[in-house]
C-alpha cells in the first residue's frame, strides 16, 4: 500500500486545520446568536401581555431567561476564551521555532478544553431555557384559563348558568306561566 505524497497530505492537514477556525467561529456566533434572541424574545412577549391584557396573570419568565443569559454569557466568555487559546498556542509554536522547550504547566489545550466546555453549556443552558419556557406558558395558560371562567361566570355559578336560552326555553317558560 503506498502512501500519499507527502506535499499533498500537509496541504490537506493545513487546509483542515484552517476549516476548523471559521466552523468554531460560527459555532459560538450561532450559541450566541439564539441565546440572545431567546431572551430579547422573551421580553417582548411580557411586553405584548403586559400591553394588551394587564389583568391577566403573566408566566413566571424568570428561569428561562435567567436560562438564556447564561448561555449568552458563556458564548461570550468563549470568544475571550478562543483568543487566549490562540495566543498560548503562538507562544508555544514560537518557543519551539526557537529551539526551547514548551513544558509549561498552561497549555493551549487547556485553553481547547475550557472553550468546548462553554460551548457546551451554551448549548445546554439553550435546551434548558426552551424547556422551562414552554413550561411557564402552558402553567399560565392554565391559570389564565382559570381566571377567565372566573371573570365571565363568577365565582359561585355554574355553566349552565349562563347558557343563552335555546328553543325549547320558550316552551318551558310558556308552561311556568299557565
Amino acid at each position: 500500500m503506498t502512501s500519499p505524497p507527502k506535499g499533498r497530505w500537509d496541504f490537506h492537514l493545513e487546509e483542515t486545520y484552517k476549516g476548523l477556525i471559521p466552523l468554531s467561529i460560527e459555532a459560538i456566533k450561532m450559541l450566541a446568536l439564539v441565546n440572545g434572541g431567546a431572551a430579547v424574545a422573551i421580553l417582548a412577549y411580557l411586553g405584548n401581555i403586559a400591553g394588551h391584557a394587564p389583568t391577566v396573570p403573566q408566566p413566571d419568565m424568570i428561569w428561562p431567561l435567567a436560562w438564556f443569559c447564561a448561555g449568552l454569557w458563556a458564548a461570550a466568555i468563549t470568544f475571550i476564551v478562543a483568543h487566549w487559546t490562540q495566543l498560548l498556542l503562538f507562544q508555544e509554536e514560537s518557543e519551539k521555532a526557537d529551539g526551547k522547550s514548551v513544558s509549561r504547566h498552561l497549555r493551549h489545550e487547556h485553553g481547547f478544553m475550557l472553550g468546548y466546555l462553554l460551548l457546551l453549556f451554551a448549548a445546554v443552558a439553550f435546551g434548558i431555557g426552551c424547556i422551562t419556557a414552554a413550561s411557564a406558558i402552558k402553567k399560565a395558560g392554565r391559570s389564565r384559563t382559570h381566571v377567565e371562567h372566573l371573570t365571565t361566570r363568577g365565582p359561585n355559578t355554574r355553566p349552565q348558568d349562563n347558557a343563552e336560552p335555546g328553543p325549547d326555553s320558550s316552551r318551558i317558560s310558556a308552561t311556568n306561566e299557565a
